[in-house]
């Protein structure tokens, strides 16, 4: 409990663009593990989505651990103990599935801004991305690129909106569409 205390809190206050020199300098740099730049080998990876999950991870750690917190103190889970219901499947089947909803939400949401704006990992580690783009379209003021860019996000946006609103239903029986 403490070590993901201590994971989410560094995970939620450390800058995307800190960590990723950091990773850079050390894994790539003077441990020399994985490769720096590129995109050619799977390992090229690895340290670019550590980076960009690495936000995501924490905040959804910090929001399961306190949705489980509450819904494990909630009556219906305190009446499935006391029907004699094992305690795994009080915790996966009846609790999990109602603290799932705000960690779906952010993950989402968030989904969207790191396919969206991850310009400061792209540029750190050298990748062709919409974030990159974006800003090389403002910058040489290329404006069908940047309508293109902004069409293309909001689309990514709706699908995952769409998405998340899917997953919701799967999670919880009580937001199935009525017959």
């Amino acid at each position: 409990d403490r070590a993901a205390q201590i994971i989410s809190i560094l995970g939620q206050s450390l800058p995307t663009f800190w960590l990723a020199i950091i990773l850079v300098e050390f894994v790539a740099g003077r441990l020399q593990w994985l490769p720096a730049v590129g995109s050619d080998r799977l390992a090229s990876y690895v340290l670019p989505g550590f980076t960009l999950g690495w936000f995501v991870v924490a905040g959804m750690m910090r929001l399961l651990r306190s949705g489980m917190l509450e819904v494990l103190d909630s009556e219906y889970v305190k009446l499935a103990r006391v029907k004699g219901v094992v305690e795994p499947r009080v915790v996966w089947i009846h609790a999990l599935k109602n603290a799932l909803i705000p960690v779906v939400t952010f993950a989402g949401i968030y989904f969207s801004i790191l396919v969206t704006t991850a310009i400061v990992v792209e540029t750190v580690f050298a990748w062709p991305g919409l974030g990159r783009l974006a800003y090389e379209g403002i910058t040489a003021r290329d404006f069908p690129v940047i309508q293109a860019v902004v069409l293309v996000t909001a689309a990514i946006v709706a699908a995952v909106n769409l998405g998340v609103d899917c997953l919701y239903a799967a999670i919880d029986p009580r937001i199935r569409v009525a017959r």
